[in-house]
């Protein structure tokens, strides 16, 4: 994928903030990308990103986080986890689980499978599905039979089992 002069591949992490200017999407291979925005029910964001985005020196910078860098942790058997993004009201992460590792008590939020087979709870997800965990879940079970990486999201108790983020 390609926004100007930025390569994104596969694995890496880009984050574009609301307001913040970024380029030209383009791909000459294909790409499955997952972009996360403003919900268009949501009227008065939608034109302060319409408006910011067209002002100079507002919003936040793009930033990106490749593949290679980060570190993972382990936090169960045969589950390691890679922060990617956290503030004080949601956070952004990668979960590799290997063949039949479980975590349990996963806060609720939105959960991408992007490579191999994991469940969300009972709920089985392949490469490139998605999911996303209504209000009133508290939590759910993520396992893999074969192995997984997922990316999860959450607006709410962002920290309850990630490591520290860098600054």
């Amino acid at each position: 994928l390609q926004m100007d002069d930025l390569d994104i591949r596969a694995g890496d992490y880009h984050e574009a903030p609301a307001g913040s200017r970024h380029g030209r999407v383009g791909s000459t291979g294909g790409a499955l990308i997952y972009l996360r925005g403003v919900s268009l029910g949501d009227t008065k964001s939608v034109v302060r990103d319409m408006l910011t985005a067209w002002l100079p020196g507002r919003g936040g910078t793009p930033r990106t986080v490749r593949e290679a860098e980060g570190a993972w942790a382990d936090i169960a058997p045969g589950a390691r986890l890679k922060p990617l993004f956290e503030d004080s009201e949601e956070a952004s992460m990668l979960l590799r689980l290997e063949p039949g590792a479980r975590v349990a008590s996963v806060f609720p939020g939105e959960c991408l499978v992007i490579e191999g087979e994991g469940f969300v709870g009972d709920t089985l997800l392949r490469d490139g599905e998605y999911d996303c965990a209504q209000d009133d879940v508290q939590a759910c079970e993520l396992s893999s039979d074969t192995g997984a990486l997922f990316y999860l999201h959450s607006r709410r108790r962002p920290g309850a089992w990630t490591p520290s983020m860098p600054g």
